[in-house]
């Protein structure tokens, strides 16, 4: 049996200083807590409440990855993170990755980032080169492109 009442959403977060009647959907940009409320309608039903703790993942994304031949048994990469959303963090770190095949990877280094990355990694032989972020806490994890480069 449904029991009349009023739910209120009370959002504590910057953007939200409201109330919302009934049902509704929210989208929130940044993190906070999400206050829900039910007021009875009936005098013997209790009034109840409860705060959700919001957490939003922004975006990252891996731009214009390259990775090139340089010194013998070397090979030089470089690219851009980037975080589209309105959250970015100060610095990020970037692994870079290899396969000779494409399809099993292993990390052969870290690059720290603050927008664009660049480094000398050691290879050993042909193979596929791809950045990959790991992600944190508020951010999404990204994935480059895989490029192909013979250290010979």
């Amino acid at each position: 049996m449904r029991r009349a009442g009023l739910v209120l959403l009370s959002f504590a977060l910057p953007a939200f200083g409201l109330a919302v009647p009934d049902t509704t959907t929210l989208v929130p940009y940044v993190n906070g807590d999400i206050k829900v409320t039910y007021e009875p309608q009936d005098s013997f039903l209790a009034d109840a409440s409860t705060a959700v703790k919001v957490t939003v993942v922004q975006p990252s994304a891996i731009r214009d990855f390259d990775a090139e031949r340089g010194e013998t048994g070397t090979v030089d990469v470089s690219g851009t993170l980037d975080f589209p959303g309105p959250e970015s963090p100060a610095e990020a770190d970037v692994d870079i990755e290899f396969s000779p095949d494409g399809t099993t990877w292993s990390r052969k280094a870290t690059l720290r980032t603050v927008n664009g990355f660049s480094g000398t990694v050691t290879a050993d032989g042909p193979g596929y080169w791809r950045a990959h972020y790991q992600g944190a806490e508020m951010f999404q994890p990204s994935i480059s492109k895989a490029v192909y480069a013979d250290p010979r």
